[in-house]
């Protein structure tokens, strides 16, 4: 539980499926100041479960969010100056937290299983790194009395690297497989959202996430991936 309610303070670079009838809880916040003196409440109780290898590195991250949250500025400040402070610790990951390192981030396996009207894909990818992911640009963040938070976040560039294999087909007429290295580079890419929080007591929990939009927006795109075979089929009819 602890990790998870450190974690929310990332919720602006989450992707979370939304749908017109679905809710999308988050644990108990009346409102955001104090779900903000939780955060650094439920961080220092942190430091009564380790040892003292790694405690000094939790009073670190736990004074600095302290500092944060307890100084001057609005909600809105607050939460840029704790993703300022997460972009700083993302190169070394906060292993007292169980946060890993997300420069780079490191996705071990990927299972593959696409299914569309044009097609059929299955393989993997594997160890997977996504580089550049702290050099986010937060282009726009506001939350106003009625709890409607809205942000813009931009990705200037960002490398993907990793090994996949693929078989699979687009129609009757190509047969597509591959095995080896692949890499794709992605520049601005921008994530834009407005998310609508919620407060009622007779919900369980009783704030939560009542819906969220999310736009995104890809200026370029370069894909490579070795030894990838595309073989047209001619069918006697």
């Amino acid at each position: 539980m602890k990790k998870e309610m450190f974690l929310l303070v990332t919720v602006l670079v989450l992707y979370v499926p939304y749908s017109e009838n679905s809710i999308i809880r988050f644990p108990s916040m009346p409102n955001l100041d104090l779900f903000l003196d939780k955060i650094a409440n439920t961080t220092i109780d942190v430091v009564t479960g380790v040892t003292g290898v790694v405690n000094g590195g939790v009073s670190i991250v736990t004074n600095t969010i302290l500092r944060i949250i307890n100084g001057a500025g609005t909600a809105t400040e607050k939460i840029i100056n704790l993703l300022e402070e997460f972009r700083k610790r993302m190169v070394m990951g906060i292993p007292e937290l169980g946060i890993p390192i997300l420069e780079p981030l490191t996705i071990e396996f990927i299972d593959l299983n696409i299914t569309h009207e044009v097609g059929r894909f299955v393989g993997y990818a594997r160890d997977i790194e996504v580089r550049h992911l702290s050099r986010f640009k937060l282009d726009h963040i506001s939350l106003n009395l009625q709890n409607r938070l809205s942000f813009n976040i931009t990705f200037p560039y960002l490398k993907v690297i990793g090994f996949y294999e693929i078989n699979g087909n687009v129609g009757d007429m190509f047969r597509i497989f591959g095995k080896g290295p692949f890499w794709l580079k992605l520049q601005g890419l921008s994530i834009s959202a407005v998310a609508q929080l919620r407060f009622n007591m007779k919900h369980n929990p009783s704030y939560y996430l009542e819906w969220l939009k999310i736009k995104v927006k890809l200026q370029k795109i370069q894909v490579k991936f070795h030894f990838l075979l595309v073989l047209v089929l001619f069918l006697n009819k």
